[in-house]
């Protein structure tokens, strides 16, 4: 078993430097400009994560906060999971109407859910300064 295992590294040695050098390494023009968006992309994430997190916070109850936080996450993921359900067929239904139309519909839709998430922040109870011990 032991010399089938020294065989296999020994082929796996001789094999990695040729499909190395078929994988280009160097970072082109569209690969960085795809690094750079995925860079402000994750930022924006998480700078977005961070405050939901800390309305989250602010908010739940300190009894129940782990369940309360086991929530606010399942409200964070399944709608991620619902909009290509629901946005899939949008697009195709006015893209097969005006050719072009549809990805403009998901961003209107998009942008009046922007709205309503907002509009109901704003019924949420206003929170003194920071309260210690909270």
């Amino acid at each position: 078993m032991l010399g089938g295992s020294a065989i296999a590294l020994a082929h796996l040695r001789r094999l990695a430097p040729a499909a190395v050098r078929r994988v280009p390494l160097r970072i082109t023009r569209p690969m960085l400009t795809i690094l750079l968006s995925r860079a402000a992309i994750n930022t924006a994430w998480g700078a977005f994560f961070t405050a939901d997190w800390a309305i989250a916070y602010a908010v739940l109850p300190r009894g129940a906060m782990a369940a309360a936080m086991g929530v606010w996450n399942l409200a964070a993921a399944i709608p991620q999971i619902i909009a290509p359900a629901i946005t899939a067929p949008l697009v195709a239904y006015v893209d097969a109407r005006q050719a072009g139309a549809g990805p403009r519909s998901a961003l209107l839709l998009a942008a009046f859910e922007f709205v309503l998430g907002a509009s109901l922040l704003a019924g949420l109870p206003a929170l003194k300064a920071a309260q210690p011990g909270r």
